[in-house]
Protein backbone atom coordinates (compact mmCIF):
# COMPACT_ATOMS: atom_id res chain seq x y z
CA UNK A 1 0.00 0.00 0.00
CA UNK A 2 1.39 3.50 -0.98
CA UNK A 3 2.19 5.91 1.80
CA UNK A 4 1.22 9.74 0.34
CA UNK A 5 2.03 12.56 1.85
CA UNK A 6 0.57 15.74 2.99
CA UNK A 7 2.98 18.60 3.34
CA UNK A 8 1.74 21.95 5.03
CA UNK A 9 4.11 24.74 4.51
CA UNK A 10 4.56 28.16 5.78
CA UNK A 11 6.91 30.62 3.96
CA UNK A 12 7.12 33.70 6.34
CA UNK A 13 8.16 36.77 3.99
CA UNK A 14 8.75 39.12 6.26
CA UNK A 15 8.05 43.16 5.14
CA UNK A 16 10.90 45.74 5.85
CA UNK A 17 8.74 47.96 7.75
CA UNK A 18 5.56 47.65 9.68
CA UNK A 19 4.35 45.36 12.38
CA UNK A 20 2.45 42.96 10.34
CA UNK A 21 3.78 40.48 8.74
CA UNK A 22 3.28 38.26 5.29
CA UNK A 23 2.67 34.65 5.81
CA UNK A 24 2.54 32.16 2.90
CA UNK A 25 0.54 29.25 3.66
CA UNK A 26 0.83 26.34 0.98
CA UNK A 27 -1.08 22.63 1.88
CA UNK A 28 -0.37 19.80 -0.54
CA UNK A 29 -1.52 16.70 -0.32
CA UNK A 30 -1.27 13.69 -2.67
CA UNK A 31 -4.64 12.54 -4.89
CA UNK A 32 -5.01 10.17 -2.67
CA UNK A 33 -6.74 12.46 -0.56
CA UNK A 34 -8.71 16.19 -0.66
CA UNK A 35 -8.89 18.36 2.02
CA UNK A 36 -11.07 20.82 3.37
CA UNK A 37 -9.24 24.19 5.49
CA UNK A 38 -11.28 26.14 7.57
CA UNK A 39 -9.61 29.53 8.76
CA UNK A 40 -10.08 31.13 12.48
CA UNK A 41 -13.00 33.58 10.98
CA UNK A 42 -15.03 29.94 9.72
CA UNK A 43 -14.63 30.84 6.60
CA UNK A 44 -13.77 27.46 4.02
CA UNK A 45 -11.80 26.82 0.78
CA UNK A 46 -11.40 22.75 -0.46
CA UNK A 47 -12.72 20.39 -1.73
CA UNK A 48 -15.15 18.18 -0.75
CA UNK A 49 -15.84 14.75 -2.89
CA UNK A 50 -17.68 12.40 -0.39
CA UNK A 51 -20.23 10.47 -2.33
CA UNK A 52 -19.42 11.95 -5.67
CA UNK A 53 -17.68 9.79 -8.24
CA UNK A 54 -16.53 12.74 -10.44
CA UNK A 55 -14.39 15.52 -9.82
CA UNK A 56 -16.96 18.15 -11.46
CA UNK A 57 -19.69 16.62 -9.04
CA UNK A 58 -17.24 17.46 -5.81
CA UNK A 59 -18.25 20.71 -3.41
CA UNK A 60 -15.58 23.35 -4.04
CA UNK A 61 -15.41 25.95 -1.49
CA UNK A 62 -13.88 29.33 -1.99
CA UNK A 63 -14.53 31.39 0.82
CA UNK A 64 -11.12 32.70 2.10
CA UNK A 65 -9.91 35.31 0.22
CA UNK A 66 -6.67 35.26 -1.56
CA UNK A 67 -6.42 31.93 -1.02
CA UNK A 68 -6.74 29.14 -3.99
CA UNK A 69 -7.42 25.33 -4.06
CA UNK A 70 -6.85 23.39 -7.16
CA UNK A 71 -5.01 20.12 -8.88
CA UNK A 72 -1.37 20.38 -9.46
CA UNK A 73 0.80 17.94 -11.00
CA UNK A 74 4.58 17.99 -11.76
CA UNK A 75 6.04 15.81 -14.77
CA UNK A 76 9.36 14.74 -15.42
CA UNK A 77 11.77 14.91 -17.93
CA UNK A 78 11.96 11.43 -19.18
CA UNK A 79 8.55 11.57 -21.84
CA UNK A 80 7.76 7.84 -19.88
CA UNK A 81 8.95 9.24 -16.74
CA UNK A 82 5.82 9.39 -13.73
CA UNK A 83 3.88 12.65 -13.52
CA UNK A 84 3.09 12.91 -9.57
CA UNK A 85 -0.67 14.49 -9.04
CA UNK A 86 -1.39 16.53 -6.14
CA UNK A 87 -4.04 19.22 -4.47
CA UNK A 88 -2.37 22.20 -3.36
CA UNK A 89 -3.72 24.76 -1.11
CA UNK A 90 -2.31 28.50 -1.04
CA UNK A 91 -3.43 31.22 0.89
CA UNK A 92 -1.74 34.89 1.78
CA UNK A 93 -2.54 36.26 4.80
CA UNK A 94 -0.48 38.83 7.45
CA UNK A 95 0.15 38.08 10.55
CA UNK A 96 -0.75 38.35 13.68
CA UNK A 97 -4.17 39.36 11.36
CA UNK A 98 -4.34 35.96 10.59
CA UNK A 99 -3.09 34.26 13.56
CA UNK A 100 -5.16 31.83 15.05
CA UNK A 101 -6.67 27.93 15.09
CA UNK A 102 -7.07 26.53 11.58
CA UNK A 103 -8.99 23.61 11.04
CA UNK A 104 -7.53 20.91 8.40
CA UNK A 105 -10.57 17.99 7.51
CA UNK A 106 -8.41 15.58 5.39
CA UNK A 107 -11.04 13.13 3.37
CA UNK A 108 -10.12 10.08 1.74
CA UNK A 109 -10.49 9.35 -1.72
CA UNK A 110 -9.98 5.70 -1.03
CA UNK A 111 -8.37 3.14 1.24
CA UNK A 112 -4.91 4.29 1.91
CA UNK A 113 -2.25 5.93 4.17
CA UNK A 114 -1.06 9.16 4.49
CA UNK A 115 1.98 11.61 6.19
CA UNK A 116 1.19 14.91 7.57
CA UNK A 117 4.04 17.31 7.60
CA UNK A 118 3.73 21.15 8.61
CA UNK A 119 6.67 23.72 8.76
CA UNK A 120 6.14 27.18 10.19
CA UNK A 121 9.66 29.24 9.12
CA UNK A 122 10.28 32.77 9.12
CA UNK A 123 12.96 34.97 7.51
CA UNK A 124 14.14 36.77 10.43
CA UNK A 125 13.94 34.09 13.99
CA UNK A 126 14.47 37.84 15.72
CA UNK A 127 10.42 38.20 14.52
CA UNK A 128 9.04 35.24 13.50
CA UNK A 129 9.30 31.54 15.12
CA UNK A 130 10.03 28.09 13.39
CA UNK A 131 7.71 24.63 13.85
CA UNK A 132 8.03 21.36 12.52
CA UNK A 133 5.50 18.67 12.81
CA UNK A 134 4.95 15.78 11.58
CA UNK A 135 2.77 12.81 11.51
CA UNK A 136 3.06 9.59 9.57
CA UNK A 137 1.17 6.43 7.94
CA UNK A 138 -2.01 7.41 8.95
CA UNK A 139 -4.70 4.95 7.99
CA UNK A 140 -8.18 6.51 5.90
CA UNK A 141 -10.77 4.56 4.27
CA UNK A 142 -12.84 6.23 1.54
CA UNK A 143 -15.06 9.17 2.32
CA UNK A 144 -13.44 9.14 5.77
CA UNK A 145 -12.66 12.33 7.56
CA UNK A 146 -10.04 12.94 9.78
CA UNK A 147 -9.51 16.42 11.23
CA UNK A 148 -6.32 18.29 12.47
CA UNK A 149 -6.16 21.90 14.52
CA UNK A 150 -2.88 23.74 13.30
CA UNK A 151 -2.59 26.77 15.82
CA UNK A 152 -0.36 29.34 14.27
CA UNK A 153 0.98 32.53 15.89
CA UNK A 154 3.95 34.45 13.92
CA UNK A 155 5.33 36.26 17.43
CA UNK A 156 8.38 34.18 18.58
CA UNK A 157 7.33 31.79 21.82
CA UNK A 158 3.85 32.44 20.80
CA UNK A 159 1.66 28.47 20.88
CA UNK A 160 2.34 26.77 17.57
CA UNK A 161 0.94 23.09 17.75
CA UNK A 162 -0.43 21.00 15.23
CA UNK A 163 -3.06 18.15 17.39
CA UNK A 164 -5.62 15.32 15.65
CA UNK A 165 -9.31 15.72 17.25
CA UNK A 166 -10.24 12.00 18.81
CA UNK A 167 -13.37 11.06 19.56
CA UNK A 168 -14.92 7.72 20.34
CA UNK A 169 -16.46 8.23 16.03
CA UNK A 170 -12.82 8.59 15.43
CA UNK A 171 -11.78 5.44 16.97
CA UNK A 172 -14.49 3.57 15.36
CA UNK A 173 -13.80 5.02 12.13
CA UNK A 174 -9.74 4.17 12.34
CA UNK A 175 -10.24 0.31 14.17
CA UNK A 176 -12.33 0.17 10.98
CA UNK A 177 -9.55 1.21 8.42
CA UNK A 178 -6.96 -0.90 10.65
CA UNK A 179 -8.99 -3.80 9.91
CA UNK A 180 -8.85 -3.39 6.45
CA UNK A 181 -5.33 -2.77 6.03
CA UNK A 182 -4.78 -5.68 7.98
CA UNK A 183 -3.42 -3.73 10.58
CA UNK A 184 -5.56 -5.28 13.16
CA UNK A 185 -5.41 -9.39 12.47
CA UNK A 186 -8.38 -10.76 14.38
CA UNK A 187 -12.19 -9.36 13.71
CA UNK A 188 -12.55 -10.60 17.39
CA UNK A 189 -10.41 -7.79 18.53
CA UNK A 190 -11.52 -5.48 16.20
CA UNK A 191 -15.09 -6.07 18.05
CA UNK A 192 -13.37 -5.88 21.33
CA UNK A 193 -12.28 -2.21 20.85
CA UNK A 194 -15.61 -0.88 18.72
CA UNK A 195 -17.52 -2.03 22.46
CA UNK A 196 -15.01 -0.29 24.49
CA UNK A 197 -15.06 2.53 22.08
CA UNK A 198 -18.93 2.61 22.16
CA UNK A 199 -18.69 2.81 25.92
CA UNK A 200 -16.50 5.74 26.28
CA UNK A 201 -18.48 7.64 23.73
CA UNK A 202 -21.54 7.11 25.36
CA UNK A 203 -19.81 7.68 29.44
CA UNK A 204 -19.11 11.13 27.70
CA UNK A 205 -21.92 12.13 26.47
CA UNK A 206 -23.15 11.31 30.16
CA UNK A 207 -20.58 13.41 31.32
CA UNK A 208 -19.15 10.24 33.74
CA UNK A 209 -15.72 11.29 32.88
CA UNK A 210 -14.30 9.02 35.78
CA UNK A 211 -16.05 5.80 34.17
CA UNK A 212 -14.80 7.52 30.76
CA UNK A 213 -11.29 7.67 32.03
CA UNK A 214 -11.47 3.94 33.44
CA UNK A 215 -12.58 2.84 29.81
CA UNK A 216 -9.03 4.48 28.26
CA UNK A 217 -6.81 2.69 31.00
CA UNK A 218 -8.90 -0.66 29.98
CA UNK A 219 -8.01 0.06 26.13
CA UNK A 220 -4.28 0.96 26.81
CA UNK A 221 -3.88 -2.35 29.40
CA UNK A 222 -5.51 -3.93 26.11
CA UNK A 223 -3.79 -2.60 23.75
CA UNK A 224 -0.14 -4.22 25.42
CA UNK A 225 -1.57 -6.86 26.09
CA UNK A 226 -2.56 -7.55 22.05
CA UNK A 227 0.59 -5.89 20.27
CA UNK A 228 2.68 -8.18 18.67
CA UNK A 229 -0.05 -10.62 18.55
CA UNK A 230 -3.37 -9.23 16.91
CA UNK A 231 -2.40 -5.58 16.67
CA UNK A 232 0.55 -4.40 14.81
CA UNK A 233 2.76 -1.86 16.11
CA UNK A 234 1.36 0.59 13.45
CA UNK A 235 -1.73 0.19 14.99
CA UNK A 236 -0.29 -0.13 18.52
CA UNK A 237 1.84 3.26 17.30
CA UNK A 238 -1.88 4.90 16.97
CA UNK A 239 -4.75 3.56 19.23
CA UNK A 240 -1.76 4.24 21.69
CA UNK A 241 -1.24 7.91 21.09
CA UNK A 242 -5.38 8.82 20.58
CA UNK A 243 -5.89 6.87 23.81
CA UNK A 244 -3.11 8.79 25.79
CA UNK A 245 -4.63 12.43 24.02
CA UNK A 246 -7.96 11.38 25.26
CA UNK A 247 -6.44 10.09 28.92
CA UNK A 248 -4.96 13.78 28.88
CA UNK A 249 -7.66 16.18 28.19
CA UNK A 250 -10.07 14.06 30.25
CA UNK A 251 -8.04 15.45 33.34
CA UNK A 252 -10.13 18.10 35.84
CA UNK A 253 -9.90 21.28 33.84
CA UNK A 254 -8.65 23.93 36.54
CA UNK A 255 -8.75 27.45 36.89
CA UNK A 256 -6.24 28.57 39.05
CA UNK A 257 -5.90 32.33 38.50
CA UNK A 258 -7.46 35.22 37.08
CA UNK A 259 -5.10 38.52 35.56
CA UNK A 260 -6.79 40.84 36.16
CA UNK A 261 -9.16 39.72 39.50
CA UNK A 262 -10.01 43.12 39.94
CA UNK A 263 -11.43 45.80 37.82
CA UNK A 264 -13.55 49.22 38.84
CA UNK A 265 -17.29 49.48 38.31
CA UNK A 266 -17.74 51.17 34.98
CA UNK A 267 -14.80 49.97 33.42
CA UNK A 268 -14.15 49.24 29.61
CA UNK A 269 -13.90 46.03 28.00
CA UNK A 270 -10.84 44.33 28.51
CA UNK A 271 -9.27 41.17 28.25
CA UNK A 272 -9.11 38.81 31.20
CA UNK A 273 -6.05 35.72 31.20
CA UNK A 274 -7.39 32.30 32.63
CA UNK A 275 -4.57 30.19 34.00
CA UNK A 276 -4.95 26.95 35.10
CA UNK A 277 -4.41 23.39 33.42
CA UNK A 278 -6.13 21.01 31.02
CA UNK A 279 -7.71 23.56 28.66
CA UNK A 280 -7.69 22.69 25.19
CA UNK A 281 -8.88 24.07 22.16
CA UNK A 282 -12.13 24.68 22.43
CA UNK A 283 -12.39 26.06 25.65
CA UNK A 284 -14.74 28.56 27.02
CA UNK A 285 -14.66 30.88 29.56
CA UNK A 286 -17.80 31.66 31.37
CA UNK A 287 -18.71 34.97 33.35
CA UNK A 288 -21.35 34.56 35.55
CA UNK A 289 -22.53 31.38 33.50
CA UNK A 290 -22.38 33.04 29.99
CA UNK A 291 -19.73 32.39 27.79
CA UNK A 292 -17.20 34.50 26.45
CA UNK A 293 -14.87 34.98 23.42
CA UNK A 294 -11.80 32.83 24.13
CA UNK A 295 -8.50 32.59 22.51
CA UNK A 296 -6.46 29.27 23.36
CA UNK A 297 -2.96 30.21 23.91
CA UNK A 298 -1.63 26.95 25.47
CA UNK A 299 -3.01 24.51 27.54
CA UNK A 300 -2.49 26.08 30.85
CA UNK A 301 -3.40 29.48 29.56
CA UNK A 302 -6.80 30.98 28.03
CA UNK A 303 -7.50 34.69 27.29
CA UNK A 304 -11.39 36.20 27.24
CA UNK A 305 -13.17 39.18 26.03
CA UNK A 306 -14.84 40.93 28.91
CA UNK A 307 -17.62 43.17 28.01
CA UNK A 308 -17.97 46.84 29.33
CA UNK A 309 -21.50 45.64 30.62
CA UNK A 310 -19.90 42.95 32.37
CA UNK A 311 -18.42 45.17 34.79
CA UNK A 312 -20.84 47.79 34.71
CA UNK A 313 -21.89 47.26 38.57
CA UNK A 314 -20.60 46.42 41.68
CA UNK A 315 -20.76 42.74 41.47
CA UNK A 316 -18.62 39.49 41.80
CA UNK A 317 -19.38 37.10 38.90
CA UNK A 318 -17.75 33.83 39.08
CA UNK A 319 -15.40 32.75 36.06
CA UNK A 320 -15.11 28.90 35.08
CA UNK A 321 -14.21 27.11 32.08
CA UNK A 322 -15.46 24.92 30.21
CA UNK A 323 -14.63 21.74 27.89
CA UNK A 324 -15.56 20.54 24.38
CA UNK A 325 -16.20 17.55 25.74
CA UNK A 326 -18.50 19.28 28.59
CA UNK A 327 -16.14 19.10 31.52
CA UNK A 328 -16.28 22.55 34.18
CA UNK A 329 -13.88 23.83 35.87
CA UNK A 330 -13.99 25.24 39.18
CA UNK A 331 -15.24 28.89 39.69
CA UNK A 332 -12.72 31.68 40.84
CA UNK A 333 -14.86 34.88 41.75
CA UNK A 334 -13.73 38.21 40.08
CA UNK A 335 -14.46 41.36 42.03
CA UNK A 336 -15.94 44.36 40.71
CA UNK A 337 -15.35 47.14 43.50
CA UNK A 338 -16.78 50.31 43.41
CA UNK A 339 -14.55 53.81 42.27
CA UNK A 340 -13.24 56.00 44.49
CA UNK A 341 -15.52 58.92 44.31
CA UNK A 342 -18.32 56.26 44.63
CA UNK A 343 -16.88 55.16 48.14
CA UNK A 344 -16.65 59.57 48.71
CA UNK A 345 -20.59 59.68 48.15
CA UNK A 346 -21.32 56.70 50.37
CA UNK A 347 -18.91 58.45 52.99
CA UNK A 348 -20.85 61.65 53.01
CA UNK A 349 -24.36 59.90 53.31
CA UNK A 350 -23.46 57.90 55.88
CA UNK A 351 -22.33 61.43 57.50
CA UNK A 352 -25.63 62.74 57.18
CA UNK A 353 -27.61 59.43 58.40
CA UNK A 354 -25.61 59.37 61.38
CA UNK A 355 -25.97 63.78 61.84
CA UNK A 356 -29.75 62.77 61.80
CA UNK A 357 -30.02 60.27 63.70
CA UNK A 358 -28.08 62.08 66.44
CA UNK A 359 -24.84 60.90 66.95
CA UNK A 360 -22.48 63.94 64.91
CA UNK A 361 -23.02 67.69 65.59
CA UNK A 362 -23.31 70.41 65.49
CA UNK A 363 -24.48 72.05 61.65
CA UNK A 364 -21.14 73.72 61.28
CA UNK A 365 -19.53 70.33 62.52
CA UNK A 366 -21.31 68.20 60.17
CA UNK A 367 -20.73 71.10 57.21
CA UNK A 368 -16.72 70.80 57.66
CA UNK A 369 -16.60 67.15 57.77
CA UNK A 370 -18.47 67.58 54.76
CA UNK A 371 -16.35 69.92 53.04
CA UNK A 372 -13.49 67.50 54.12
CA UNK A 373 -14.62 65.20 51.68
CA UNK A 374 -16.15 67.02 49.14
CA UNK A 375 -12.27 68.49 48.85
CA UNK A 376 -11.27 65.12 48.65
CA UNK A 377 -13.39 64.31 45.40
CA UNK A 378 -12.28 66.97 43.87
CA UNK A 379 -8.67 66.32 44.22
CA UNK A 380 -9.22 62.44 43.44
CA UNK A 381 -11.22 63.68 40.29
CA UNK A 382 -8.07 66.19 39.26
CA UNK A 383 -5.91 62.57 39.72
CA UNK A 384 -4.67 63.98 42.73
CA UNK A 385 -4.17 61.06 44.97
CA UNK A 386 -2.30 62.80 47.42
CA UNK A 387 -3.81 65.76 47.72
CA UNK A 388 -7.37 63.14 47.96
CA UNK A 389 -5.31 61.29 51.01
CA UNK A 390 -4.64 64.55 52.94
CA UNK A 391 -8.18 65.48 52.50
CA UNK A 392 -9.13 62.62 54.34
CA UNK A 393 -5.99 62.41 57.08
CA UNK A 394 -8.00 66.51 58.12
CA UNK A 395 -11.32 64.92 57.86
CA UNK A 396 -10.00 62.10 59.98
CA UNK A 397 -8.54 64.35 62.56
CA UNK A 398 -10.94 66.07 63.12
CA UNK A 399 -12.96 63.21 63.97
CA UNK A 400 -10.83 62.30 66.05
CA UNK A 401 -10.31 65.75 67.88
CA UNK A 402 -13.82 66.12 68.39
CA UNK A 403 -14.48 62.19 69.58
CA UNK A 404 -11.34 62.73 72.40
CA UNK A 405 -12.64 66.21 73.39
CA UNK A 406 -14.01 66.73 77.09
CA UNK A 407 -17.48 68.61 76.75
CA UNK A 408 -17.01 72.42 76.83
CA UNK A 409 -20.03 74.82 78.05
CA UNK A 410 -22.24 76.15 75.26
CA UNK A 411 -20.13 73.65 72.59
CA UNK A 412 -22.36 71.69 70.65
CA UNK A 413 -19.80 69.63 68.52
CA UNK A 414 -19.73 66.12 69.78
CA UNK A 415 -18.99 63.11 67.61
CA UNK A 416 -20.44 59.67 69.82
CA UNK A 417 -17.93 56.61 69.87
CA UNK A 418 -20.15 54.26 67.32
CA UNK A 419 -20.03 57.20 64.53
CA UNK A 420 -16.30 57.81 65.21
CA UNK A 421 -15.48 53.86 64.34
CA UNK A 422 -17.91 53.99 61.34
CA UNK A 423 -16.58 56.90 59.93
CA UNK A 424 -12.84 56.87 61.16
CA UNK A 425 -12.27 53.43 59.87
CA UNK A 426 -14.12 53.92 56.17
CA UNK A 427 -12.29 56.76 55.65
CA UNK A 428 -9.10 54.59 56.48
CA UNK A 429 -10.20 52.23 53.96
CA UNK A 430 -10.62 54.96 51.12
CA UNK A 431 -7.34 55.94 51.95
CA UNK A 432 -5.98 52.47 51.30
CA UNK A 433 -7.59 52.74 47.95
CA UNK A 434 -6.65 55.87 47.09
CA UNK A 435 -2.76 54.88 47.93
CA UNK A 436 -2.85 52.03 45.93
CA UNK A 437 -0.04 49.23 45.39
CA UNK A 438 2.27 49.58 42.84
CA UNK A 439 1.50 48.31 39.63
CA UNK A 440 3.65 45.09 38.51
CA UNK A 441 6.05 48.05 36.38
CA UNK A 442 7.19 49.41 40.21
CA UNK A 443 7.37 46.19 42.27
CA UNK A 444 11.25 45.15 41.01
CA UNK A 445 12.19 48.97 41.99
CA UNK A 446 10.29 48.04 45.49
CA UNK A 447 12.79 44.90 45.68
CA UNK A 448 15.65 47.27 44.82
CA UNK A 449 15.16 49.96 47.43
CA UNK A 450 14.89 47.04 49.98
CA UNK A 451 18.05 45.38 49.17
CA UNK A 452 19.73 48.99 49.06
CA UNK A 453 18.71 49.46 52.28
CA UNK A 454 19.63 46.66 53.74
CA UNK A 455 23.12 46.90 51.96
CA UNK A 456 23.49 50.26 54.40
CA UNK A 457 24.03 48.25 57.50
CA UNK A 458 26.13 45.34 55.85
CA UNK A 459 28.60 47.67 54.06
CA UNK A 460 28.47 49.50 57.95
CA UNK A 461 29.07 45.82 59.53
CA UNK A 462 32.09 46.12 57.00
CA UNK A 463 33.66 48.96 57.63
CA UNK A 464 33.16 50.35 54.58
CA UNK A 465 30.75 53.53 55.83
CA UNK A 466 29.94 54.93 59.70
CA UNK A 467 27.97 56.79 61.83
CA UNK A 468 24.86 56.35 63.05
CA UNK A 469 23.59 59.30 62.21
CA UNK A 470 24.63 59.28 58.09
CA UNK A 471 23.07 55.50 58.14
CA UNK A 472 20.04 56.43 59.89
CA UNK A 473 19.80 59.04 57.21
CA UNK A 474 20.50 57.14 54.33
CA UNK A 475 17.60 54.69 55.70
CA UNK A 476 15.11 57.65 56.01
CA UNK A 477 15.98 59.16 52.25
CA UNK A 478 15.06 54.97 51.04
CA UNK A 479 12.22 54.87 53.16
CA UNK A 480 10.54 58.15 51.60
CA UNK A 481 11.81 56.84 48.24
CA UNK A 482 9.72 53.34 49.15
CA UNK A 483 6.86 55.55 50.44
CA UNK A 484 6.43 58.05 47.40
CA UNK A 485 6.94 54.61 44.94
CA UNK A 486 3.80 53.31 46.98
CA UNK A 487 1.82 56.31 46.02
CA UNK A 488 2.71 56.01 42.23
CA UNK A 489 5.03 59.34 42.33
CA UNK A 490 8.18 58.77 40.54
CA UNK A 491 9.35 62.32 41.28
CA UNK A 492 9.26 61.83 44.84
CA UNK A 493 10.84 58.64 44.29
CA UNK A 494 13.77 60.01 42.25
CA UNK A 495 14.18 62.56 44.52
CA UNK A 496 14.63 60.44 47.51
CA UNK A 497 17.37 58.64 45.87
CA UNK A 498 19.00 61.11 44.27
CA UNK A 499 19.64 62.81 47.48
CA UNK A 500 20.83 59.19 48.67
CA UNK A 501 23.17 59.44 46.19
CA UNK A 502 24.41 62.80 46.77
CA UNK A 503 24.81 62.17 50.46
CA UNK A 504 27.02 59.42 50.32
CA UNK A 505 29.01 61.11 47.37
CA UNK A 506 29.69 63.76 49.43
CA UNK A 507 30.12 62.78 52.55
CA UNK A 508 32.85 60.41 50.54
CA UNK A 509 34.60 63.85 49.55
CA UNK A 510 34.32 65.25 52.50
CA UNK A 511 35.89 62.30 54.30
CA UNK A 512 38.50 60.97 52.20
CA UNK A 513 41.10 62.45 54.45
CA UNK A 514 39.75 61.73 57.85
CA UNK A 515 36.40 61.62 59.25
CA UNK A 516 34.11 63.98 60.38
CA UNK A 517 33.26 62.48 64.02
CA UNK A 518 32.29 59.08 63.56
CA UNK A 519 30.88 59.90 60.59
CA UNK A 520 33.01 58.95 56.44
CA UNK A 521 32.29 56.95 53.94
CA UNK A 522 34.93 54.77 52.13
CA UNK A 523 35.59 54.41 48.51
CA UNK A 524 34.34 50.57 49.14
CA UNK A 525 31.36 52.03 50.54
CA UNK A 526 30.81 54.92 47.45
CA UNK A 527 31.17 52.84 44.45
CA UNK A 528 28.66 49.97 46.66
CA UNK A 529 25.89 52.58 47.14
CA UNK A 530 25.79 55.08 44.78
CA UNK A 531 26.27 52.96 41.45
CA UNK A 532 23.51 50.73 43.17
CA UNK A 533 21.42 53.60 43.58
CA UNK A 534 21.84 54.24 39.90
CA UNK A 535 20.45 51.08 38.76
CA UNK A 536 17.34 52.22 40.90
CA UNK A 537 16.81 55.54 39.06
CA UNK A 538 17.40 53.72 35.26
CA UNK A 539 14.34 51.63 36.84
CA UNK A 540 12.21 54.36 37.10
CA UNK A 541 9.10 54.65 34.88
CA UNK A 542 9.41 58.07 33.94
CA UNK A 543 13.27 58.66 32.19
CA UNK A 544 15.49 60.32 34.42
CA UNK A 545 15.99 63.57 32.41
CA UNK A 546 12.38 64.48 32.66
CA UNK A 547 12.37 64.14 36.09
CA UNK A 548 15.61 65.95 36.95
CA UNK A 549 13.70 69.46 36.11
CA UNK A 550 11.23 69.25 38.31
CA UNK A 551 13.42 68.25 41.29
CA UNK A 552 16.54 70.38 41.54
CA UNK A 553 15.68 73.09 43.76
CA UNK A 554 14.38 70.56 46.30
CA UNK A 555 17.64 68.16 46.24
CA UNK A 556 19.96 71.20 46.37
CA UNK A 557 17.42 72.31 49.81
CA UNK A 558 17.82 68.92 51.43
CA UNK A 559 21.51 68.70 50.35
CA UNK A 560 22.42 72.15 52.32
CA UNK A 561 20.63 71.70 55.57
CA UNK A 562 23.10 67.56 55.08
CA UNK A 563 25.96 69.83 54.67
CA UNK A 564 24.86 71.87 58.03
CA UNK A 565 24.51 68.91 60.04
CA UNK A 566 27.98 67.53 58.72
CA UNK A 567 29.37 71.20 59.76
CA UNK A 568 27.65 70.68 63.68
CA UNK A 569 29.55 67.42 63.71
CA UNK A 570 33.08 69.04 62.64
Amino acid sequence: MRDFLILILFLQVLPSLGRTQEVVMQFDASDVVNFIVTDPKGRRTGVDPRHKAKPDDWLWLEEIPKANYAFMSVGNLDPNGPVEVFMEFVYHFNSPEGDGVYTVQVIGNNLSTFDLYVDASGRDTAKTQDAIFETRNIPIDKDSVITYLFTYHGAPGSPVSLVKVVSSNSLLQDVAAMRKLNWITSQATVDKYVSLYTTYGTQVGEKDFDGARVTLSTVITNLRADSAITVTADAYKSLRADADQLLNELRPVVVSLLEPCTALAGSSAFTLTVSGSNFVSGSTVYWNGSARTTAFVANTSLRATILASDVAKVDSPLVTVKNPDGSESNALRFTILKTVPMLLDDLRALLAQLSTRGEVGDGSFVKQLDKDLQQAKQEYEKRDSIGCAQQLESFQRDLKKEYLAKPKKNDKRFVTEDAYKLLYFNAQYVIERVITLPPRPYAPVLDQLAALRSQIRIDAQNGFLGGEILLKGLETMLDGGKQRLQRQDSVGTALYVLLFQQTVRQTYELTKSRPIGKIYVKAEGYISLYYRASYILEKLPQPLGQLMPKMGPELEQELQRYQRQVEQQR
